[in-house]
Order: structure tokens, then sequence, then C-alpha cells
């Protein structure tokens, strides 16, 4: 999930889908397992972060909560911060 203006989401899909389409074309998934067959959506989760990188753009993660199901929220939150903590470790090579 991501929250972006719509020209920046505009250009990131122009050039996610013309790479995935050009992909398509020469990639043959016959013979892939179901699994397997996710190659573009797994292609397309790296290819994110090329983009973001190229384009010199900010970014940040937040953790999201479902609030329908309140069982072990205090866990999620927990968990969630947890992983806040160690992501800035890793990005940051800081505490």
């Amino acid at each position: 999930m991501m929250i972006l203006n719509k020209h920046i989401f505009d250009r990131y899909c122009t050039w996610l889908f013309d790479i995935l389409f050009e992909l398509e074309k020469n990639v043959s998934v016959s013979g892939y397992s179901n699994y397997e067959k996710r190659i573009y959506g797994f292609l397309s989760e790296r290819l994110l972060n090329v983009w973001v990188l190229h384009n010199n753009l900010k970014c940040c993660s937040v953790g999201v909560i479902n609030t329908e199901q309140q069982q072990n929220a205090m866990q999620k939150i927990l968990t969630g911060l947890k992983r806040e903590i160690l992501f800035r470790k890793y990005v940051t090579g800081r505490n």
C-alpha cells in the first residue's frame, strides 16, 4: 500500500507496466506451479524499491492495524513497534 500524488503514481505505473508487459512477451509460465506463476507480482514488489531509489523519493513504513479484529490488538501493536525499531536499526545502522 502506498500514498502518493496522482502524477507520481501515473509515472510509476507507466514505468512498471511497460516492464511487466515486455517481460510477459518473453517469459512462458507454462509448466510453472501456481505459486511460481506469481512471478509478475514478486517482480513488481522488488521493482518498487528500484523506482523509489532511482527517483530519490522519500518514503516511510507505517504499521497497519485491522480495527475490525480486536483480539490480540495489544500484541499486534507491540509486534509492530518492535518491527519498526528493528527496521530503523537495519536501514540506518543505528539503534
